[in-house]
């Protein structure tokens, strides 16, 4: 036979499931909050270190450009002259003029101080062959605004050119570059030191 149970009230409340307190849920989300903190200040971290490697990476792209570009065209010129001085620059020079591959036009390379008189960059000439004295080369700039090459470092040596117009002493001309500088990324400065050797054709 069926015999009902009567709750009291005191144990209605205390067989029930209880729900969390103020306290538990100020703490859970005090975890939460620090937790998604630290990870987004990771991730911004990152995304910042990945920028800044983006920027140097296309930067460092910009100087091995140039010197391809130099190696390239030296290697096929011709008549090689360190800005006018004839024959050889065992010490340096910061002008390198020769014939180009056309024979028809005169390229120049230049490392020369900027505006500011401080900093340098790599320019490029080309002219008609012959040159006119009276006019002024345009100089088109190379290098990216945060790239500043260092003058005193950077330079042409022209070995094996015979001092009466540029041609060979008998051997093969060979011209070494040196690019020697920083790179500003985000106001940090990464400095780079290249250097190649090329031989003419």
């Amino acid at each position: 036979m069926y015999k009902p149970e009567f709750i009291t009230h005191n144990q209605q409340l205390t067989t029930r499931s209880r729900g969390f307190t103020l306290v538990e849920v100020m703490i859970s989300t005090t975890l939460f909050t620090v937790a998604v903190i630290l990870s987004l200040g990771a991730v911004l971290s990152a995304n910042a270190a990945y920028q800044r490697a983006s920027a140097q990476r296309a930067l460092m792209d910009n100087i091995s450009y140039i010197m391809e570009d130099m190696t390239r065209n030296l290697r096929l010129g011709s008549n090689f002259d360190c800005g006018g001085t004839g024959g050889d620059c065992k010490n340096g020079s910061n002008i390198l003029s020769f014939t180009d591959v056309s024979g028809v036009k005169k390229a120049t390379y230049y490392i020369t101080n900027d505006n500011s008189g401080i900093d340098c960059y790599i320019g490029k000439s080309s002219e008609f062959l012959p040159v006119d004295i009276n006019l002024v080369p345009d100089v088109s700039v190379l290098t990216s605004p945060e790239i500043k090459i260092d003058c005193n470092k950077s330079g042409f040596i022209v070995v094996g050119v015979s001092a009466s117009g540029g041609g060979s002493t008998g051997g093969q001309p060979l011209v070494v570059i040196k690019i020697a500088g920083k790179v500003m990324v985000k106001d940090k400065e990464v400095n780079f030191n290249l250097e190649t050797a090329v031989s003419q054709r």
